[in-house]
């Protein structure tokens, strides 16, 4: 059965942008947001929960054609080839150019929490407009310089309705991830990156304005990430992919 998201007014909005709101939590010249929930002792409890050492990526190809999806599609081509002899000597080099805009549904990515701007303001209350077209003065990605590591939770929607995916539009609730989380066996806390798997949205969704979204307060549908930034949205070909490679690994 499809689940038509409902409506939200302004309001409404509003109500739940203050109810899930982290401004200020870490302090007032903060750039991280809810990162700081992964902690080194979480980090090591992560660690420890390996078992095969498998690594699955769930990244998309890169994609060059051009599509509803996908209106200004990667650039690449080769620079140098084997092809091509060069007379600078052993050894011989292949080089390659790539050019990509990192936001969109078909480009594998993360955001930056001066990525999303709410009435003028961006995370922390600071002003929209120190970020211009020559880029932002704070909040970039060089933040996750260091990289992002902690323990993740994929909540399989689909499997849980029985069916291989969603379609586009479909909604999912609180107690849908509520219910995957108790059918599954696992548990999403704070320091989690939890997502629920759809077919359309890969790793999912969620605002760049450090947002905490926890069982606690109110869930929008479709959202179940515990800290900010945008992940991977998989195209609809893609992603059924990964997730069979993921399943194989568990």
């Amino acid at each position: 059965m499809k689940t038509i998201p409902s409506r939200v007014s302004r309001q409404e909005f509003d109500e739940l942008f203050k109810a899930v709101l982290n401004w200020g939590r870490w302090g007032t010249e903060d750039e991280r947001g809810t990162l700081n929930y992964i902690t080194p002792q979480s980090i090591r409890s992560a660690v420890s929960l390996v078992r095969s050492g498998q690594t699955v990526s769930m990244a998309i190809p890169i994609n060059k054609t051009a599509g509803p999806d996908n209106p200004r599609p990667a650039i690449h081509y080769m620079v140098q080839g084997y092809d091509v002899h060069s007379d600078l000597g052993e050894p011989q080099f292949c080089s390659d150019f790539l050019a990509s805009e990192f936001h969109g549904d078909c480009h594998t990515h993360i955001d930056a929490l001066c990525h999303t701007a709410y009435k003028g303001g961006l995370y922390n209350g600071k002003p929209a407009a120190s970020v211009t077209t020559r880029g932002p003065e704070g909040m970039d990605i060089t933040v996750y310089e260091c990289g992002i590591i902690g323990r993740g939770v994929l909540l399989d929607i689909p499997r849980l309705r029985g069916l291989k995916w969603l379609e586009p539009g479909e909604a999912v609730t609180r107690d849908e991830l509520e219910a995957a989380e108790k059918t599954q066996g696992v548990r999403s806390e704070k320091e989690t990156f939890s997502s629920s798997a759809r077919d359309t949205t890969g790793a999912g969704w969620i605002w760049g304005l450090g947002i905490t979204v926890t069982t606690e307060k109110a869930k929008p549908a479709c959202t179940s990430m515990r800290y900010r930034g945008c992940m991977s949205a998989e195209s609809r070909h893609s992603f059924p992919m990964a997730m069979e490679r993921l399943y194989r690994a568990m």
